[in-house]
């Protein structure tokens, strides 16, 4: 069988631990072919996916992934290795699965809380990490829990333990709570320690969460990356570029500082920040802020976007909570009275203070902590310009438009508890004409620079925009009302019948020319 069409899976074997509940424990990875409730090896398997499989089989396969899929999980291309490290890493986990009338209850448990024999719970610090270890009998307790609700609560009552002893370890130096029949019955503390000496805390640089450096990251470097992408706005993308590099460089101690960055739709915003991303080599995701809603709520919530990017990191969680998270059309939450929106502004509070959010998953939960990503905030927030501004895009004014912090709410797009917690608050202005301009010829994102690019390399022919033309595009753009973000689409369609032109005269032209004609035309254009 060909490596790159093969499937690949974990083998369990299986423990009835009582009526409808099983623990499967993984055995082996096997390579064969996934066939619905079958895996197609030798011999061949059932896999956990039906009540039947799992009542009638004792071995069962589970976790499958195809040849290419094992190998961009782990990004790496030794599939031997791969597959070894990938049975070891199955192997601290084992699955707990309940079969009711209604569905198929899987949970994924760490198989290091079944080697402790102490008849305790014990909340101590590990990898200086608050975390709680509990005995057989509590391990069998929550076992025995059949509803989701009521096993939900109390895993959140230890998760609420957990942050009990965190608080008293910060506060009187706690370094242990053990816990014996609901009754704490040892408490063990710093000044417990005899023979110590006292030295001065350094701090450990395998603990902190910061991004690998990159060679040649600086300030200047950032700015100039960003400003070969977005013209127009120098002096903020200067304050931007500033404290995106205090965030990327910051200890967890510190935490990072959230931007909010005003002005019409199509000035640079979104390019800016993903420009940024890019530079810093962090992962990047936008998140369109009118579409929120409330976990439970059909719509995309904070924890489906977080789960997104979890999955778009491969699950490094470290990675994942050092992050771009860019909020647009952010104004459009406090434009709406809507009750569910009310709610997503109290998300929106836990999220700038760093609150950790559960992501619950079938196949998984993470507890993802919001503190180190860098949170950008943008939008249009029509109302808070000056009305004797003009905010149009065809205009040659480049006037400042009258603002300030407080008319964020006394505008009564958001209550001071938030807008106080946004210390960079940011304008972007309208681009006059010049500027529109040079992101046409000079910006590394302009789409009439790619197309010459790629003119020259595939088919040997030079790409011509005279003056003419240039400004018969930004004379539509403003007779149209249309934003910057318009502006690629507006070429790329002046463009449709050069190309079928390109590709039916291949190696024949060496050259197109655009002229003002084209612009309201595509069939006039020159040949050479």
């Amino acid at each position: 069988m060909g490596e790159n069409k093969v499937d690949y899976g974990i083998v369990y074997t299986k423990a009835k631990i009582g009526q409808n509940r099983y623990l499967l424990f993984p055995l082996d990875i096997v390579e064969g072919y996934s066939m619905g409730s079958e895996f197609l090896s030798d011999p061949i398997y059932k896999t956990a996916t039906s009540m039947e499989n799992i009542q009638n089989s004792d071995l069962l396969v589970d976790t499958i992934y195809s040849y290419n899929d094992l190998l961009r999980h782990y990004e790496y291309d030794d599939i031997d290795f791969v597959k070894e490290y990938y049975l070891a890493e199955a192997k601290d986990y084992f699955y707990y699965i309940e079969i009711t009338p209604k569905e198929i209850i899987k949970r994924k448990l760490d198989m290091h809380i079944l080697t402790s024999l102490n008849p305790r719970e014990t909340y101590e610090s590990k990898n200086k990490e608050p975390a709680v270890t509990l005995n057989n009998d509590a391990l069998s307790l929550l076992l025995s829990i059949t509803s989701l609700d009521s096993l939900r609560q109390e895993l959140l009552r230890y998760q609420n333990l957990v942050g009990k002893y965190k608080a008293e370890e910060q506060k009187k130096g706690t370094t242990k709570i053990v816990v014996e029949n609901g009754h704490v019955v040892e408490i063990q503390t710093e000044h417990q320690v005899k023979n110590v000496p006292q030295v001065t805390p350094q701090v450990d640089d395998t603990d902190v969460k910061v991004m690998p450096d990159k060679k040649g990251v600086s300030l200047s470097g950032l700015e100039k990356y960003i400003k070969e992408r977005v013209f127009g706005h120098d002096e903020e993308i200067k304050v931007i570029a500033k404290t995106l590099l205090m965030n990327y460089r910051a200890h967890p101690k510190y935490g990072t500082e959230p931007i909010l960055i005003l002005g019409p739709t199509g000035t640079g915003k979104t390019e800016t920040i993903k420009a940024a991303s890019e530079y810093l080599n962090i992962p990047f995701i936008e998140i369109n802020s009118a579409n929120l809603v409330p976990q439970g709520i059909k719509g995309p919530s904070i924890e489906d976007y977080l789960y997104f990017l979890i999955v778009s990191c491969n699950y490094d969680l470290d990675k994942t909570e050092r992050a771009m998270v860019f909020f647009d059309e952010f104004d459009k939450i406090g434009e709406s009275d809507l009750d569910i929106k009310s709610a997503v502004k109290e998300i929106m509070l836990k999220f700038f203070e760093g609150a950790t959010f559960l992501i619950d998953k079938p196949t998984d939960d993470y507890n993802f902590n919001t503190r180190m990503l860098n949170k950008v905030y943008a939008g249009a927030f029509q109302n808070l310009f000056d009305a004797k501004k003009s905010i149009g895009f065809g205009g040659t004014t480049n006037a400042t438009p009258t603002l300030n912090r407080s008319r964020i709410y006394e505008d009564h797009y958001f209550g001071k508890e938030l807008v106080t917690r946004i210390p960079h608050i940011i304008t972007f202005n309208p681009l006059d004409r010049e500027t529109q301009k040079r992101v046409i010829l000079d910006s590394k994102l302009s789409v009439l620079l790619r197309k010459k690019q790629r003119y020259e390399e595939e088919f040997h022919t030079k790409l011509t925009a005279t003056d003419e033309y240039i400004e018969a595009v930004l004379d539509k753009l403003a007779a149209s009302e249309k934003s910057m973000r318009d502006l690629n689409n507006i070429i790329i369609a002046t463009l449709n019948q050069v190309e079928c032109a390109l590709l039916e005269n291949e190696n024949h032209t060496s050259e197109v020319v655009l002229t003002s004609e084209t612009v309201d035309d595509p069939y006039k254009f020159t040949l050479k």
